[in-house]
């Protein structure tokens, strides 16, 4: 009678002969499902960090309350701009408070755009022309109402 495969794995004193309901048991190649499972595993962790909140993002789509104030006051200075009832020192005044506010938020977007609305409005105070200002007003406006505030 010829040797089976797994016979030959168990040396001569260890030999077990199989029970005949499963003989080839000890032959069987199994590592198709351990390349399956951890495929499996990496795409459940994929999805699961997919679905994570914005903090493992970054807060990049965070809107705590001081984005959301800076959002507010922004959402005032277009309504006041828009009616023409604002000088360049009141500007500056109000984006130095949304300026403010931004600055303590964990979203890095309203942080960055509130550092160039302050900026223009200072260029504007000193007698330079703000020329950057409206596309930066629209630009916080866009990460604010994308934000959802």
């Amino acid at each position: 009678m010829p040797r089976r495969w797994a016979e030959t794995l168990l040396p001569t004193t260890e030999r077990v002969k199989p029970e005949p309901f499963n003989v080839d048991a000890l032959a069987a190649d199994t590592s198709c499902m351990s390349r399956f499972a951890v495929i499996v595993a990496l795409a459940a962790a994929l999805g699961g960090a997919a679905c994570s909140q914005s903090a493992q993002t970054g807060g990049i789509t965070a809107m705590d309350p001081s984005a959301t104030r800076a959002c507010a006051g922004l959402n005032q200075v277009l309504h006041y701009r828009a009616a023409g009832a604002l000088d360049a020192v009141d500007l500056r005044s109000r984006v130095s408070a949304i300026y403010s506010d931004a600055q303590t938020s964990t979203n890095p977007l309203i942080r960055a755009r509130a550092v160039a609305l302050f900026a223009d409005a200072t260029v504007m105070v000193t007698g330079g022309e703000g020329g950057k200002l409206d596309a930066d007003l629209a630009a916080m406006n866009q990460v604010c109402t994308r934000s959802g505030s």
